[in-house]
């Protein structure tokens, strides 16, 4: 008989494999396949260890490499950031943005900019 478990391990897993990937988009589908579980149990456990399914996640996880990318002078421009990180409806993508962060992503990239001229030369 299988042990059950409340499948908080599935959802580490879940968050190690978008964490250690280095493409933008993942794929449900290959995603399942890599943990070796259903999409309906993927969905199940985010929704209640993450509050939010692993579709919701995976994109909460590339704003946060976009805005680390803005803050850190990784990025030349909002648009750059935004595409380099799969996202391509930038209407879309700024709506996110500041839904996630409560800014703007070009107020980020200001901020990160006027914070770099504030430092003193090396």
């Amino acid at each position: 008989m299988r042990r059950r478990h409340d499948g908080s391990q599935l959802v580490e897993q879940f968050d190690r494999l978008i964490r250690a990937t280095d493409r933008p988009i993942l794929r449900i589908g290959s995603v399942v396949a890599a943990l070796g579980v259903s999409e309906r149990t993927l969905r199940h456990h985010c929704r209640r260890h993450l509050g939010r399914g692993p579709a919701e996640h995976i994109k909460r996880h590339r704003l946060l490499l976009v805005r680390h990318a803005l803050l850190h002078g990784a990025a030349v421009s909002v648009t750059r950031a935004a595409v380099e990180h799969g996202f391509y409806e930038l209407g879309h993508f700024a709506r996110d943005y500041r839904n996630v962060f409560g800014e703007p992503p070009s107020q980020t990239l200001h901020r990160a900019d006027a914070t770099a001229r504030d430092q003193p030369a090396t």
